[in-house]
């Protein structure tokens, strides 16, 4: 069986693991390093100012449509392991 021009099975698996390293390791990033308050830069008077709650608001996001994407990959993985190839080409 061949994937992605590989017949190798650790190779293709290798791919997988690779690519829910990288995906969750942004997920990371994106929800929890990016999103943290830095009292010097982003706060005065102990109020978030307007721009770190509007990057605040994208990453959050980020991290959805990045948990979504994890999810639809993995999901048309496993579809495909026990359904055969979706794709019709």
């Amino acid at each position: 069986m061949t994937h992605l021009g590989v017949q190798s099975l650790f190779w293709t698996n290798f791919h997988y693991v690779a690519a829910a390293l990288l995906f969750s390791i942004l997920f990371y990033f994106t929800l929890i390093v990016f999103r943290r308050v830095q009292i010097e830069t982003d706060c005065i008077n102990v109020v978030l100012i307007p721009q770190k709650v509007r990057r605040n608001r994208v990453c959050f996001w980020c991290s959805m449509f990045l948990s979504l994407a994890m999810i639809t990959i993995g999901a048309a993985t496993v579809s495909e392991w026990y359904l055969g190839h979706l794709a019709p080409w």
